[in-house]
């Protein structure tokens, strides 16, 4: 995974303790955040809003669906989803073959999308977001 050969194997013993102490590498150990995926069939960077989320991991809130609170990974289930913010603020999820509508109360996810000029993703089975429109 690596790679580097043999004198990276040499080298490396010596320099992570180093590189390790620079303010910068520590708090990206620290952060939980998820480097971007590279553009490719899976990850379509158009737009602004596509060069800012497509490849990003998306947030995982807390929804509202016909009143009941669950996670937004229990609604999107195993495949690719689509996620769209409607113009009342809604949330209509299309998964698994089934559509829903949903209230994100915190406001994440409206939140992160909003943020980016986003009106809506493709989500890829990993929760990677593929596209962004």
């Amino acid at each position: 995974m690596t790679g580097g050969g043999r004198a990276g194997a040499l080298a490396r013993p010596a320099l992570v303790p180093l590189v390790r102490r620079l303010p910068a590498v520590q708090a990206l150990g620290a952060s939980s955040r998820t480097p971007p995926l590279r553009r490719g069939p899976q990850v379509l960077r158009r737009g602004r809003a596509g060069r800012r989320l497509a490849g990003t991991l998306l947030p995982q809130p807390t929804v509202l669906v016909d009143g009941r609170s669950c996670r937004l990974d229990d609604v999107l289930g195993d495949g690719p989803a689509r996620i769209e913010v409607l113009p009342d603020g809604r949330l209509r999820i299309a998964a698994g073959g089934r559509r829903v509508e949903a209230t994100d109360p915190g406001g994440v996810l409206i939140g992160w999308l909003r943020a980016a000029g986003a009106r809506g993703v493709e989500v890829r089975p990993d929760r990677i977001v593929r596209a962004v429109y």
